[in-house]
């Protein structure tokens, strides 16, 4: 466009130069033009979404029994750890202390076993007594440890069940159902309490057809909520789907 309109100019100029000296210079007005630049237009789309945890976990007690204690309310913070419910531990207290009592039983034949079983073996390596009886006070001492170790087990079992009856938070988060009341049953694997944390927030939407080509996995996007009106967060574009359940 610039070149056009200078060799327009030139012509208009060379033509007047050409007639006679008597003829009154025709005035030249100037000309203004600007430069044609390439302009990049971005799109802003915008959609509403619904905003839930990414982590979240229905928490269920392993045992069954009767609910003592709840011990929050819905919508209650929490730190790892801390206490959700609890049952009536009786039943469970009671098999604890038994496996209490028969591991100290089997510990005290253990010791005994082994305390005959060094005297025996003495005996023996004396020529005071015979192979058989040795051979007797051994299988014994094996199955005092025997039982011990079984014993162990089953306390550590007992302590496990009790143990199960505090329901307590996996991780940091937020109480956002609970399902069960003092007093009422609860089942092993029942779920009780849903629980979310609260540092890692996840915003599903629903988008049209016309624009999914432009929307990829991690691909960077701004997210704003309604209780912060005027505020920004960077948020990213972790999965996609062809539809989203209802």
């Amino acid at each position: 466009m610039k070149t056009k309109i200078q060799l327009l100019v030139f012509i208009a100029l060379f033509v007047s130069g050409c007639g006679g000296k008597e003829e009154k210079a025709e005035a030249i007005r100037p000309v203004f033009y600007q430069e044609a630049e390439t302009m990049i237009i971005q799109s802003v789309h915008s959609f509403s979404g619904v905003t839930q945890s990414a982590t979240e976990a229905k928490l269920s007690f392993k045992v069954g029994g009767s609910v003592e204690y709840v011990a929050v309310n819905m919508g209650d913070v929490l730190k790892r750890g801390a206490i959700i419910a609890r049952l009536d531990d009786t039943d469970y207290r009671i098999n604890f202390n038994k496996a209490e009592a028969s591991l100290r039983n089997a510990e005290a034949q253990l010791a005994a076993a082994k305390s005959s079983l060094f005297r025996i073996e003495n005996l023996y390596i004396n020529n005071n007594i015979s192979l058989g009886e040795y051979e007797k006070a051994k299988t014994q001492f094996e199955s005092a440890n025997t039982m011990a170790k079984t014993a162990r087990s089953q306390l550590d079992a007992a302590q496990n069940q009790l143990n199960y009856t505090i329901l307590r938070a996996p991780f940091d988060g937020v109480v956002s159902t609970i399902t069960i009341k003092e007093n009422e049953m609860a089942g092993p694997g029942h779920p009780v309490v849903v629980f979310a944390a609260v540092n890692n927030p996840q915003v599903r939407t629903a988008v049209p057809d016309k624009i999914i080509g432009q929307i990829s996995r991690d691909q960077n996007v701004k997210v704003r909520f309604n209780l912060f009106p005027e505020k920004n967060f960077q948020g990213k574009i972790t999965e996609l789907s062809p539809g989203i359940s209802n």
